[in-house]
């Protein structure tokens, strides 16, 4: 594959890794109260959605909630303990 040509996943996966802590998404909660994930949240949001194998109707029931209220896994939580990110 060209060095031109990235895929948008290639893209995520180098910005993950050079900037982990950076913020990235800023998620309103409501009540004026918002929450702010970094590169290194939302991959590791993704692989844990991605590990749990969700099927379609699954996703389409949550779509919009947060991750840790549906996971039940608290996956983001135990991965930013590990990582030193907290």
């Amino acid at each position: 594959m060209s060095a031109a040509f990235r895929l948008p996943l290639q893209v995520f996966y180098e910005r993950e890794a050079r900037h982990p802590r950076q913020r990235f998404l800023i998620q309103p909660m409501g009540g004026g109260q918002v929450e702010t994930l970094t590169w290194a949240d939302v991959g590791h949001q993704a692989r844990c959605a991605a590990h749990l194998k969700i099927k379609r109707n699954v996703i389409e029931a949550v779509y919009g909630a947060r991750f840790e209220e549906w996971s039940g896994m608290e996956c983001a939580q135990r991965s930013r303990a590990v990582a030193g990110l907290t």
